[in-house]
């Protein structure tokens, strides 16, 4: 029978509603995750007014239950079982409108956020999400790690351009080109954490085991689809720094806080 505790009811009513309404964003998953969760978790048990025991009941199993099935199913959207698997490919070419910056890569998030908001409402409808990433973060002082954010655009709207331009944007043309390359699915923002736990440490296993050195390294989200491109470069690094002091003298020059201290 369901317990007639408020708590317990509130909880079940809570879970149920979650569970049959679909989020609307990807970082809203995860919130409703943790709801999900702790709802389940707190109405498992039962608060008896007759002192302070408590215990385990159907009703909370079930949440319990649900929860669980429903968690699984996330994390495995988010490609916590998805097995990574590197080859080559040769990277399509795009033109691009981009930005450079220079902090930790975890602080990208900012910078891919406006250029999707300048995307929207022009006419980019098939325009992807690029992120290029020049420096090994574990070669270069922690901050001074540089990266490029910015929308793949077509070759031939002058008006696209104008707009990313005005906010000061620059432009490159990538050219077609040998990269190692994998794929990773991207339906929240957990994706993300495990793509880094999972994604660059195979890439890198790859370069070891063909002894072939590629960078920099980007990720290639197309809108509308779940599921993020990975490739690192293996030639034409020149035009892929984009202007920028070449990988190793910039190493050199910002070592990270271990080497200076050696």
């Amino acid at each position: 029978p369901i317990p007639s505790h408020p708590h317990n009811l509130l909880n079940l009513h809570l879970s149920l509603l979650i569970l049959l309404s679909p989020p609307r964003h990807k970082m809203s998953r995860s919130i409703l995750l943790v709801i999900v969760v702790l709802a389940a978790i707190t109405g498992a048990v039962a608060y008896p007014s007759d002192g302070p025991a408590l215990k385990v009941t159907t009703a909370g199993l079930v949440l319990l239950g649900i929860g669980a099935v429903w968690a699984t199913k996330f994390l495995v959207r988010a490609g916590l079982f998805t097995s990574v698997e590197v080859s080559e490919r040769e990277f399509p070419g795009f033109r691009l409108a981009y930005k450079t910056h220079t902090s930790q890569y975890k602080e990208c998030g900012q910078h891919f956020h406006a250029a999707c908001e300048l995307a929207k409402g022009k006419d980019c409808d098939n325009y992807s999400t690029v992120g290029v990433y020049f420096d090994n973060p574990e070669a270069v002082e922690v901050g001074k790690t540089r990266y490029a954010v910015g929308i793949s655009i077509p070759k031939d709207s002058s008006s696209l351009e104008e707009a990313f331009k005005a906010k000061g944007y620059q432009f490159v043309d990538l050219p077609r080109t040998p990269a190692i390359y994998t794929t990773f699915p991207f339906t929240s923002m957990l994706s993300i954490f495990i793509a880094i736990m999972r994604v660059y440490p195979k890439m890198g296993e790859y370069e070891k085991k063909t002894g072939k050195c590629a960078y920099p390294y980007m990720e290639v989200c197309k809108m509308g689809v779940p599921k993020t491109e990975y490739y690192g470069m293996l030639d034409n690094h020149k035009t892929y720094m984009m202007g920028l002091t070449p990988v190793g003298e910039y190493a050199k020059a910002n070592p990270p806080a271990s080497k200076k201290t050696a």
